[in-house]
């Protein structure tokens, strides 16, 4: 559903939650940004890989040369701005389908999960 509506600009869903969290931190690591989405690195790699080759991030060597900071390119924020209208017709779609107790429990299990995974 989200895929679909996307699908104009060029975007899947898990792409946008990349660019996104970048967003949100300015400029960060792969690895803060895999545990930020909780998300392996494999998979975070082969997003990565497909947002700079489209222009949309950009990484450059962090103060070691092991580490590499991403951030969003002025396309990415472009982009960003313009995935908000579809994004949001889609989770105002699932809001009323769902009712408003359902969606808010979604987000508190959500939570609970995330919590749950990032315990020893």
């Amino acid at each position: 559903m989200y895929d679909d509506e996307l699908r104009s600009l060029g975007l899947k869903n898990t792409q946008l939650a990349v660019l996104q969290a970048v967003c949100r931190a300015g400029s960060t690591t792969q690895a803060r940004l895999a545990h930020e989405l909780s998300v392996d690195s494999t998979t975070l790699s082969r997003n990565v890989k497909v947002l700079e080759g489209n222009g949309w991030l950009q990484g450059t060597e962090g103060g070691d040369r092991r580490e590499r900071l991403l951030s969003l390119t002025s396309t990415g924020q472009e982009l960003l701005r313009l995935a908000e209208r579809p994004w949001n017709r889609v989770q105002e779609r699932v809001r009323r389908g769902l009712g408003e107790e359902r969606w808010e429990q979604i987000f508190e299990l959500a939570e609970a999960v995330l919590k749950a995974s990032r315990q020893p």
